[in-house]
């Protein structure tokens, strides 16, 4: 009777260490997944400040322009 039980509990240790593998591995596909959407995200957030970094100096440069006043040396 006590082997049968052992037997039952090991079962039990091997379903739940199978069902844990397999969540970790969600996880990390899950992990995966948001870092590469996380990276996408940076990646257009960057695009759309180098657009408007280039807007805004040709947005000076056309002010300079139109004033005459050259750019200051730095």
């Amino acid at each position: 009777m006590k082997h049968k039980h052992l037997e039952d509990k090991t079962e039990h240790v091997d379903a739940l260490s199978e069902a844990v593998a397999e969540l970790d591995q969600q996880i990390q596909l899950s992990l995966e997944n948001q870092q590469h959407d996380m990276i996408d995200h940076l990646d257009d957030y960057f695009d759309t400040v180098e657009t408007r970094l280039a807007s805004l100096r040709n947005f000076c440069r056309s002010l300079r322009e139109q004033t005459g006043k050259e750019k200051k040396p730095q």
